[in-house]
């Protein structure tokens, strides 16, 4: 059964998920879904942050991860994205972004198509906007998607994340007591590699009550 979720003030998606849909019709799901999820601290963040992007109004959108789509069927639903194309490395997954578009009366203006940023990009297409709602959970990912923001966007366009912090933990070697880093780290990689390329970053927690929530706005050049 559908439904809704509100993702900016006033702002709702429709959507379904792979599990539920099995579920009702008896059949059995896929136990390594990880695209079930929906990450919705993140997501909230990114959809705060494209709600702040009013030059996003019709342009082409891509969204890395996507999942079940929500943040980029948000650039077209409620930031007047001219088209999306929505991303992830399950096809089981776009195949439900395809029915979450329909849903939504955007299908016209939404497309998927399979992309593992774990892999070598081809093709020429560049987009106006790339976006992500948290993707960057190692050091070694962080890099990939970075490699992939910088093989879709064109120059000039924008990266936009949403992010949620997260700390990894280590055992002290000489005490031996376990400790947590004081940055998060896969986000610190991300953004060094942005200023390596003399992009500008743009960082903002946009809840006041949920500092872990981050919203990155990279201006690409």
């Amino acid at each position: 059964m559908p439904r809704q979720i509100e993702l900016a003030p006033g702002c709702r998606i429709s959507y379904e998920t792979q599990l539920e849909r099995s579920s009702a019709q008896g059949d059995a799901s896929d136990p390594d879904a990880t695209y079930e999820t929906v990450w919705i601290g993140a997501t909230r963040a990114l959809c705060w942050m494209i709600c702040e992007c009013p030059e996003m109004r019709n342009s082409n959108v891509l969204e890395l991860g996507c999942g079940q789509g929500l943040a980029g069927m948000f650039c077209v639903e409620h930031a007047g994205a001219s088209r999306a194309v929505l991303t992830d490395v399950s096809e089981t997954a776009l195949a439900m972004v395809e029915v979450n578009a329909k849903l939504n009366d955007i299908g016209d203006r939404v497309t998927t198509a399979v992309l593992d940023v774990s892999r070598t990009l081809n093709g020429s297409e560049r987009y106006d906007f790339v976006v992500a709602s948290d993707m960057l959970f190692s050091s070694k990912i962080a890099r990939e998607v970075f490699a992939a923001c910088r093989h879709l966007i064109k120059p000039g366009g924008t990266i936009l994340l949403g992010h949620e912090k997260r700390y990894s933990v280590y055992r002290d070697a000489e005490t031996g007591e376990i400790r947590q880093e004081s940055v998060d780290q896969p986000l610190q990689v991300f953004l060094g590699l942005s200023q390596e390329e003399n992009w500008s970053v743009q960082e903002v927690s946009p809840f006041p009550n949920e500092p872990n929530l981050l919203a990155t706005r990279i201006q690409c050049i």
